[in-house]
């Protein structure tokens, strides 16, 4: 076959791309395949091949590649190179081509590959277009803009945030932080939002910052939005700002000026009803003709509170009874009667009065609707009557004195454009109050009347003390029993004050009670006390007081009831000092047979041995010994056996869990009244705790040895080597400071301790403020340790409280030391400050790695390390945190998860 004459190759096979060694791939890959001949003319052409240039296989055959690809031969072999290619249409396209033999010999077959760069050239132009846009858009926003990388490091901004800043130029900002333009406050404020939606992917929008330390600086309405990249994955914050200060000085004007408006009107309006009840009041109390009151009142509320007012008393049968009506137009005061007169209350109407007297409940319709009408008649006649009255605002609320409903006052407004509302409707309910409590005066005074008769032959001949009492504590009227329980006779009696019988130890509660019944901050009220009897001996009296007023309100006298409660008390007494001694003592103490059952089982031995009293009594003593102490414990029933005491033996016992305890037993015999052992008693203490002193004092000499020793060292060689330099280093003298720094810590923790345990350690409180000192404390870790980040939050008003502020100063240098040396590289110490009226509480959180399980129970144990979390020290920084805390009145507490950070909450009284 010659190159020179093309068809003459027709007449031969032509290759497949199976005689290279390939197929699927020849035919599936997205770039222009060709396979050509020795004479550089095509052999094969692959699907894409077709797309690309528009020939069909057999339209391409015998081709010359250079023509498809000009200038591709004088590339080289396998060099790639981006040129153009020919479609058969006579287009150009920018294309990547090769040309490799695919034997390696230069004469062989050749294969091309072309890749069409037309769509990336297109996305790239795209891109550049809308990187420009962005630029554009950046540029021309009046509001600043800015992007910032995962560490809250500025990577573009627009001139407008540039001029936050204090820059001319955007650029000089990159790479840069807010601590670089802002005070550190509100740039760690700053960087704890920012760093938060890198955490949790939420975006921050429309929060109100300031650009400065002064409230009245510029504020910023500032939004911070995440970039995620293909994988979600948070790459970029996108930040924007809008200067807000002239809109914010405008609404805070506004609002200052309508609190202001709002409470003069307030004040106002408060006075008025300040005057209005004030008047009401005396009113009630100027008659106990409580029908004729009423109608005052009602004529009062008329029209200062409403249009038309009516009062419907409750009679001894449930029905309502209406005793005054009052209205602006008179005229209509007859028929509002003649309707209640034809149309009397229905106790099960869904609506007005009736509705009230029966539920207690007030009713409060701004707007009288046609179907609240509705509800409250069943008759057209009815309806068209309350329709005539023009009803247009509602209000009814019960009287209720004595928890027991008297009956309801009812408010309409008919003839003005009011409307009821909630403030309406407290005053009201204030009127009813004050007349529920006329109404109930009257009652009581009439029946007084009726039953002061029987009220005297009660007083005389009741079996308990009774007394009327002056105010002055006299004794007005005494019966024959008190004088019994005094050794008085009655005239001896009426010339004598309670405080002159009251023991003095009781006098001063006696007093409270009185003044607390007098301000009526407490009805009748019983309470035991002691009184001396004429011949000097004391009788305990359960005394029962109340206070009797007059119709007017004010105090009379008090009644009083005593009771001799003398041998209860005594018995009472007795019963308490046997219990005390064996129940609540805290020893475990137990009874047994001379066999060993147990017969009694004290609160002490619950404790101690983990039984209860059901689970022992019964039961052999044996029970409690472990095995290799069996022997002794026979030992000690036959020596009780005989009669003989034991004194303070130490031994080993089982507790229920299985825990062996280190106890010092005393063991007495038990006689019965003829002087026959029968049974004994043990005295177990508890000496656990003092066994595992003796080692922890061991393990703590060897510690405090060894952790003191290497300060020493370092201390000691640092002089040597000052002394042969005969001159200062300044790392050298760095290094003394550093380690008797800590020498000092573990010695100063030594003598806390030691004050501790003796009870010698002194809180001296005066008055300071919380956040003051935790910003100081905050202050002084950031400087021991650089690079940590303490943020600080304060209330907005001053924290101010009774505290020792060295003390408490040494709590938080504690906490905070352990949560910045235990706290991520890239994370933040949180103190929070809050406060309630009658208590403080100090939060200091980190992000570290938290605390185990089992741990949190004892992490505020003396000489207790949790060694999984790499604490150091002697273990006694929260131990004397705690003892600090409980010496202010407060409590400590820690919250923590593995992986989650750790919490110290502290808690402190504010009453000082």
């Amino acid at each position: 076959m010659s190159p020179d004459n093309p068809g003459e190759r027709s007449t031969e096979r032509r290759p497949t791309p199976e005689d290279f060694g390939f197929g699927r791939l020849f035919r599936e890959t997205r770039d222009a395949v060709a396979i050509a001949g020795s004479d550089d003319r095509v052999l094969l052409w692959n699907p894409a091949a077709e797309t690309l240039f528009g020939y069909t296989s057999a339209d391409a055959a015998d081709f010359p590649i250079d023509d498809l690809v000009p200038g591709i031969l004088a590339a080289g072999s396998g060099q790639l190179v981006e040129t153009e290619a020919i479609r058969q249409d006579g287009v150009r396209l920018t294309v990547e081509a090769s040309v490799s033999p695919l034997d390696g010999a230069p004469n062989g077959p050749r294969m091309l590959v072309v890749r069409d760069l037309t769509e990336r050239q297109e996305t790239a132009r795209a891109v550049a277009a809308e990187q420009g846009m962005l630029r554009l858009l950046m540029e021309g926003l009046p509001e600043a803009v800015w992007i910032k990388d995962t560490e809250s490091r500025f990577v573009r901004l627009n001139h407008a945030a540039a001029r936050i800043l204090g820059l001319d130029d955007p650029a000089e900002a990159v790479g840069r932080t807010d601590f670089d333009f802002f005070p550190e406050s509100l740039a760690r404020q700053y960087f704890a939002d920012e760093q938060r939606v890198v955490r949790t992917g939420e975006p921050l929008l429309n929060k109100m910052e300031p650009q400065s330390e002064d409230d009245d600086g510029i504020w910023w309405l500032t939004s911070t939005v995440p970039i995620r990249d293909a994988a979600g994955r948070v790459t970029w914050l996108l930040g924007t700002g809008r200067d807000v200060t002239e809109p914010r000085r405008a609404e805070q004007d506004r609002l200052r000026r309508e609190r202001a408006e709002a409470a003069q009107e307030a004040a106002e309006t408060g006075q008025r009803r300040l005057a209005f009840l004030a008047e009401a009041s005396a009113i009630l109390a100027s008659s106990l003709d409580h029908e004729d009151t009423l109608a005052r009142v009602a004529a009062l509320a008329v029209p200062a509170l409403a249009d038309w007012c009516s009062v419907d008393l409750l009679d001894p049968d449930g029905r309502l009874r209406q005793v005054v009506v009052a209205h602006a137009d008179p005229a209509k005061v007859g028929l509002v009667k003649d309707m209640r007169r034809r149309f009397p209350a229905d106790p099960k109407s869904g609506y007005g009065p009736p509705e009230v007297a029966r539920t207690g409940r007030p009713i409060l319709s701004p707007e009288v609707l046609p179907e609240h009408l509705a509800l409250g008649v069943h008759d057209p006649d009815h309806l068209r009557l309350l329709t005539q009255l023009g009803l247009r605002s509602y209000m009814a609320v019960p009287l209720i004195a004595r928890g027991q409903i008297q009956g309801v006052i009812g408010f309409a407004i008919s003839e003005s454009d009011r409307a009821f509302g909630a403030e309406e409707l407290a005053l009201a309910e204030a009127l009813a109050e004050r007349a529920s409590l006329a109404i109930d005066n009257a009652r009581l005074y009439a029946e007084a009347l009726s039953s002061e008769a029987r009220w005297q032959g009660a007083f005389a001949g009741a079996s308990a003390g009774m007394a009327l009492v002056g105010l002055d504590g006299r004794w007005l009227q005494v019966n024959r029993a008190l004088c019994a329980i005094t050794g008085y006779d009655e005239i001896d009696l009426l010339r004598l004050r309670f405080q002159d019988l009251t023991y003095p130890d009781d006098l001063a509660i006696d007093l409270v009670h009185r003044g607390r019944i007098l301000r009526g901050e407490m009805g009748a009220h019983q309470w035991e006390k002691r009184y001396y009897r004429k011949d000097g001996a004391i009788v305990w009296v359960l005394l029962s007081v109340a206070l009797i007023r007059d119709r007017a309100g004010a105090p009379l006298h008090f009644v009083a009831q005593i009771q001799d409660v003398t041998e209860r008390k005594q018995a009472e007494s007795a019963q308490a000092r046997l219990a005390a001694i064996v129940g609540a003592a805290d020893d475990a103490i137990l009874a047994k047979t001379l066999d060993g059952a147990i017969t009694d089982w004290n609160r002490g031995a619950e404790h101690l041995y983990g039984y209860t009293a059901d689970e022992a009594i019964g039961r052999s003593v044996f029970m409690l010994a472990p095995p290799d102490r069996l022997e002794e414990a026979e030992e000690f029933l036959v020596r009780a056996a005989r009669g003989e005491g034991i004194e303070r033996q130490e031994t080993v016992r089982l507790a229920k869990d299985g825990r062996r305890l280190h106890v010092s037993l005393s063991i007495s015999p038990l006689h019965d009244r003829s002087g026959k052992v029968v049974g004994s008693s043990t005295i177990a203490r508890d000496i656990s705790e003092r066994k595992q002193l003796e080692l922890l004092q061991r393990d703590y000499l060897a510690m405090v040895t060894h952790d003191l020793r290497t300060p020493v060292t370092v201390v000691r060689g640092g002089a040597q080597l000052l002394q042969r330099r005969g001159a200062y280093h300044a790392a050298t003298v760095a290094a003394i400071l550093a380690q008797t720094d800590r020498m000092q810590r573990l010695l100063d923790d030594l003598a806390d301790l030691v004050q501790l345990e003796e009870g010698r350690l002194r809180i001296r409180p005066a008055p300071m403020d919380l956040g003051t000192l935790a910003q100081r404390e905050a202050e002084i870790v950031r400087t021991q340790t650089p690079g940590s980040r303490i943020v600080v939050h304060e209330p907005p008003e001053p924290v101010i409280g009774d505290w020792d502020a060295d003390r408490l100063g040494q709590v938080l240098q504690n906490l905070l030391g352990n949560a910045v040396k235990f706290q991520e590289e890239s994370g933040s110490v949180e103190v929070r400050i809050e406060a309630t009226a009658t208590e403080a509480r100090v939060t200091v959180a980190d992000e570290g790695p938290g605390i185990l399980p089992e741990h949190l129970p004892r992490m505020f144990e003396r000489f207790y390390r949790a060694e999984a979390t790499g604490a150091g020290g002697l273990g006694l920084g929260l131990y004397i945190s705690r003892m600090l805390v409980e010496a202010h009145g407060g409590r400590i507490r820690v919250e923590s998860e593995p992986g989650a950070g750790s919490r110290f909450i502290v808690t402190l009284p504010r009453d000082g």
